[in-house]
């Protein structure tokens, strides 16, 4: 290998490029990036959350656009909510938005984004719906959307809700096995029909009221069938604990970039989980210059590549695209 080749690479795009932001989603949809909501600190405590509406970029041209989106009342601005594809339509759930007079911070929507009208829409699922949050995952297997854990406003949450996109039924099966943690900011990565949740943070309340962070370094295997549960054992070189992360699948291993602990984790040196073996973490030093250490920033697999954007770097919110190219890692 040419000493040459950098893992990193910064990719230049034209056009009506985003504002600065962290807790956004981002999807690839053919060719185009979805870039949905965010968020940026205004200082004093206050921040700036931005439109569901995408924001795209086309990945071939390497422009950025905002598509023409239907009139009509869109749902809430938005951050660390989840967006989730189902064939033509995205289905978003929960997040934090800004806390108005009698009205709370924290959602429990379902706002339904249909790609071919873009247009909004609302679905009304019968069961009973998960509670109100943000920093959970929502993972679509099977024509299932499982939604897992997260942060009620008050403290991190360990319930698993599963949404059936056909039936639109909301269930919250029993889970079999070791319990899950509560989790907050933490990855969900699909595996065939297991999901890997992967670090986040328990966020408990103590007598005082006041809030204890634990950042959380575990693996936790859901059987998406049978909905068992098990926390895969410690081998290799266990990354930092950490949340507000990302994690990819990329061939036969998880591939896990940024987060915070208290710092913001640099992308130098990443960790992967080898899958198809023991499930073994290992260190791999990445080629060349890296970015800044980020979090809050969302990472999109397309084809060897992992397209990275936004977040923060401990200072300041972030709207550059790095690129990673996993064959050289």
């Amino acid at each position: 290998r040419p000493s040459m080749a950098s893992g990193w690479s910064v990719l230049r795009a034209s056009g009506d490029e985003p504002e600065p932001r962290g807790g956004h989603t981002a999807l690839l949809v053919e060719k185009n990036l979805l870039l949905m909501g965010g968020s940026q600190h205004k200082g004093q405590g206050k921040f700036v959350y931005f439109s569901l509406d995408p924001h795209v970029l086309n990945t071939q041209t390497l422009q950025w656009f905002k598509p023409r989106v239907a009139l009509g009342k869109g749902p809430a601005p938005r951050s660390y909510h989840t967006a989730t594809r189902v064939g033509s339509h995205l289905f978003i759930f929960g997040g934090q938005t800004e806390k108005l007079k009698g009205s709370s911070s924290v959602l429990g929507d379902m706002p339904v984004f249909d790609l071919v009208r873009m247009a909004w829409e609302t679905r009304d699922a019968r069961g009973k719906q998960p509670r109100p949050r943000y920093w959970h995952t929502a993972s679509l297997v099977n024509s299932k959307i499982f939604i897992a854990g997260g942060h009620s406003g008050v403290q991190s949450l360990s319930d698993v809700h599963v949404l059936d996109t056909e039936a639109l039924t909301w269930s919250q099966p029993e889970l079999m096995g070791s319990p899950l943690p509560s989790l907050a900011s933490h990855t969900a990565t699909i595996v065939g029909e297991r999901l890997y949740f992967f670090g986040g943070m328990s966020v408990t309340l103590d007598e005082d009221g006041g809030s204890n962070v634990k950042y959380e370094d575990d693996v936790h295997v859901l059987h998406c069938e049978t909905m068992s549960l098990e926390r895969l054992r410690r081998r290799g070189t266990q990354p930092a604990a950490r949340a507000y992360h990302q994690a990819t699948l990329v061939g036969g291993y998880l591939l896990v970039l940024g987060g915070w602990s208290g710092r913001a984790h640099g992308l130098n040196e990443l960790s992967t989980l080898d899958l198809e073996g023991l499930g073994s973490w290992y260190s791999v030093q990445v080629p060349g210059q890296a970015p800044s250490a980020v979090y809050g920033h969302s990472a999109t697999l397309i084809g060897s590549k992992v397209v990275m954007f936004g977040g923060w770097d401990g200072v300041s919110p972030l709207n550059s695209v790095h690129v990673l190219d996993t064959t050289l890692l």
